[in-house]
């Protein structure tokens, strides 16, 4: 089973989809949200590998784990058109949203509301945003000719970064030299820290750049134009095309991109009490009896974890791989399994003092090795009497009372 990769390219496409394409930009998948006729628009991952993606017509945020597969909704309360989304260092999310309050939305991993900013406006709402490396510094966009500013951690609204040259400004990515990068429609256009322009960027027959992320090699970055749905990575230092693409979805199509790998200035720095992780590899046989039809065997899996112990610099970790397997049987009648397979991992905090209480962020399967049917018999080889596999699973810890505690 395939999984996300970094340098991943995954494109906002028409009808509810996004295009899942290696570094390369050759199509691995399709990704559908399950709500046709709807218009995807920005994305983000978070710290487990996930993809989060606003469905702009919807007014709806869906999740899918790191092989592409729907998990269902994130959040709630979004009063007209989530339009883009990130992760601040402590996994909290951050939504735009384009019209109705015009808000940026807060919500805690588990997508729970925390509070929502009234950001000023000027042609529409918060419509694309990015939060600075202080944790605090919100610079977004209002599909106008200015690239604003607001404080998360005091409510306060601050003076604007930068004005464009053209109208309306889109997506946009804050640079390591504190520096943006913005797509301003009719062009590409690099601010230095001051707010000035220094460079553009643009394609020929591109008008309506819309998309834009930084990849995660550090030199370059990609953006589209929606109204040609070509795809192009550009070299930030020289401007010259690296990549270029089409989604082969038509004209008025690509409104969003993520980056797998993507290292945003939310994230470059370490905080207090960062999340922590630890990785571990489940294998399990499962008996099938009676025997499956060659073939016929599908699966599901879920994780739950939790703290078993927290120990001097380390936090001790128990967890379940939940499965549930369906088959055909040689009568071919429907079969159920069911298997829960238990894993232990530490994870190494220097912060960690016997007693002290920490809390699981998430747990996933970050990669599936193998699963497949195995020990053959019967006619032919036909019946499988095992099913195997193997997977790496990933857990997240905090230190302090999960957030429906506090």
């Amino acid at each position: 089973m395939a999984t996300f990769n970094r340098g991943d390219v995954f494109v906002a496409v028409e009808d509810g989809k996004v295009q899942w394409r290696d570094k390369n930009g050759v199509l691995v998948a399709t990704l559908d949200t399950g709500r046709p006729g709807t218009f995807t628009t920005g994305m983000a991952f978070d710290s487990l590998n996930r993809l989060y993606v606003t469905n702009f017509s919807d007014q709806s945020v869906q999740v899918f784990d790191s092989s592409g597969n729907l998990l269902g909704n994130f959040g709630s309360g979004y009063d007209a058109d989530p339009e883009s989304i990130l992760f601040d260092a402590n996994v909290n999310a951050y939504v735009g949203q384009a019209n109705g309050t015009g808000d940026i939305l807060k919500f805690d991993a588990a997508g729970n509301p925390l509070t929502a900013f009234d950001v000023a406006r000027e042609a529409r709402g918060s419509d694309w945003i990015d939060l600075a490396s202080d944790q605090c510094t919100m610079f977004y966009t209002s599909e106008g000719f200015l690239v604003k500013r607001f404080d998360v951690c005091n409510n306060t609204q601050l003076p604007d970064f930068a004005t464009l040259p053209n109208s309306p400004a889109f997506a946009l990515r804050i640079l390591p030299d504190g520096g943006v990068l913005v797509a301003d429609s009719a062009e590409i256009v690099r601010l230095n820290a001051a707010g000035a322009v220094i460079q553009t960027y643009d394609a020929p027959g591109e008008d309506n750049w819309f998309a834009l992320n930084l990849d995660p090699d550090g030199t370059s970055f990609w953006s589209a134009d929606f109204s040609t749905a070509n795809v192009y990575k550009f070299d930030i230092a020289s401007g010259n095309i690296l990549l270029s693409f089409n989604t082969g979805t038509g004209a008025d199509t690509v409104f969003g991109l993520a980056i797998n790998g993507e290292i945003t200035a939310a994230n470059i720095c370490p905080i207090v009490n960062s999340q922590s992780c630890c990785q571990v590899i489940v294998e399990q046989k499962t008996q099938l009896v009676p025997p499956a039809q060659r073939g016929s065997v599908t699966h599901e899996k879920t994780v739950e974890a939790s703290v078993e112990k927290v120990c001097p610099e380390k936090v001790v970790i128990c967890g379940l791989v939940r499965k549930i397997i369906t088959y055909l049987d040689a009568e071919n009648q429907s079969q159920t399994r069911y298997d829960d397979i238990p894993f232990l991992c530490f994870i190494d905090r220097d912060d960690a003092n016997e007693n002290d209480e920490f809390h699981v962020t998430g747990a996933t399967i970050l990669c599936t090795i193998f699963a497949r049917e195995a020990n053959f018999g019967g006619p032919n080889n036909s019946l499988a009497y095992k099913f195997i596999e193997k997977e790496i699973v990933k857990v997240c810890i905090r230190k302090g009372p999960a957030p429906n505690n506090s």
